[in-house]
């Protein structure tokens, strides 16, 4: 009767030992990008709109092997815009990733937007972007409630930086 248990027992062990990957972190960024919130006709109205930008992943640029990729989070983005008031013309940012293989995920949120040219967005603690070690390009969005409309496009550029979790050591 032990030797069965003991051979089960030794075998979960193996497994969970086995399965368990430590990860190392690492910075991924900073990641340079342009964009702007746009309806087509260089017109934004009142309400929600989107800046969409494609960003290569290219995880090697920063000494980090793809494949080796687990989770990441943002460590914070840094909107500019040259427009005249700011981003105070808006209520609230949000800034979203996804992928052609994967969902979207918010890692950012500024509920209180100030009326500054520049501004920092901190990334969410409980925001982990997954399944991105088989990705060449991601979509990053940035999105926002207007207070009023706008009779131009509103440019945004930036950076941000994300932490990776590598199983490199």
């Amino acid at each position: 009767m032990k030797k069965p248990v003991f051979l089960i027992t030794s075998l979960i062990g193996a497994l969970f030992i086995g399965s368990c990957t430590s990860y190392t972190d690492k910075d991924y960024g900073p990641v340079s990008f342009e964009t702007a919130f746009e309806d087509g006709d260089d017109m934004l109205f009142e309400g929600p709109n989107e800046a969409i930008v494609t960003i290569p992943f290219t995880p090697e640029e920063f000494d980090i092997k793809k494949e080796t990729v687990g989770g990441m989070k943002l460590q914070s983005i840094t909107l500019n815009t040259n427009f005249p008031g700011g981003f105070g013309v808006f209520e609230n940012l949000k800034v979203e990733v996804s992928s052609d293989n994967t969902s979207s995920l918010t890692i950012g949120v500024m509920n209180e937007v100030p009326n500054g040219n520049v501004i920092t967005i901190e990334g969410l603690e409980s925001a982990k972007i997954e399944k991105f070690n088989t990705v060449d390009e991601f979509y990053l969005q940035i999105e926002g409630n207007l207070k009023e409309d706008l009779d131009e496009v509103f440019d945004v550029f930036g950076e941000f930086t994300l932490s990776v979790e590598s199983s490199e050591e």
